[in-house]
This record gives structure tokens, sequence and C-alpha cells, in this order.
């Protein structure tokens, strides 16, 4: 009889374990910017080099198609698509609005891109990365600054 017992508590437990649905994850609002979301077309992209205390050189870009795009979603969802690539990714973004200068990264699978936030409005926004390297005595900077905006 015991055996009966335990077995139906069992059985009893199983059924509402599996009966409870999962919340949703809560993203926190400092990781959320809302003028993000939409389709964001890349419409230049400016390499700044600066080697020690020379002048910098800019090399600035504009040929680009309509398969270089940010796509920000609701839950924090995006898509990333390049042309230097050649691929599209699905992944996740980060917009933390509480740090200054604010961030933006984009995770998928293997792939992590992390900008500083240069400015965000209506109808475009600007993201920058800065590297440095110093070999040999030599320092290098090198400043990726990508626009996108609302139209192709």
């Amino acid at each position: 009889m015991t055996k009966k017992i335990y077995g139906v508590l069992l059985l009893v437990t199983i059924l509402f374990a599996s009966g409870c649905k999962t919340d949703p994850a809560v993203v926190p609002d400092s990781l959320q910017n809302l003028k993000l979301l939409g389709k964001w077309f890349l419409t230049d992209f400016e390499i700044t080099t600066q080697v020690d205390a020379d002048a910098p050189t800019t090399v600035n870009l504009t040929d680009f198609t309509d398969k270089d795009y940010f796509e920000f979603k609701t839950d924090n969802q995006a898509t990333y698509s390049s042309t230097l690539y050649g691929r599209v990714f699905e992944g996740y973004y980060s917009a933390n609005s509480s740090t200054t200068p604010q961030t933006l990264s984009f995770k998928s699978a293997n792939l992590l891109l992390k900008y500083q936030v240069e400015s965000i409005d209506t109808l475009q926004f600007v993201i920058y990365e800065t590297t440095t390297s110093t070999v040999g005595g030599v320092t290098t900077t090198i400043t990726n600054r990508y626009t996108y905006s609302r139209i192709p």
C-alpha cells in the first residue's frame, strides 16, 4: 500500500512540475534601447589609423548593399547581415545605457561584436570600436566608425 501512495505522489509531482510554464526572461531596462528597434542599413564605414604622434589617416567606405544591416527586435533579439562575412547572423544584442559612453554588443554563436555608441536618433546611429597596439615601441591606434541609417 505504501508503494502505491509513493507512486501516486510521484505521479502528481511530475504532473505539477511538467504543467508549469516557464516565465519569459526579463531583460533589464538598462540593456534595452527602444530607439534601436527596426532595421538599420550600413551607409558609411570610416577607418582612422594613427601611428605614434603622426597625423591620423582616414579611409572612408560607402559602397554597401542592402545585405549590410542590423535589425533590432523586441526581447533583445537581433539580426546582423554582412557582405564582408557573406552571411546573416541571428542572435541577441545588449545596448547598455547605464555606461558612458553607451555600449552595444551583439552575440551569435562564436561571433561577438562590441561597440561604443557615439549617437542615436530616429534616422541614424553611429557606433565605433578602437584598438591600440604597441610593437617595437611603435603605438598604432585604429578606430572603426560605422554609420547606420534607416534607409539604405
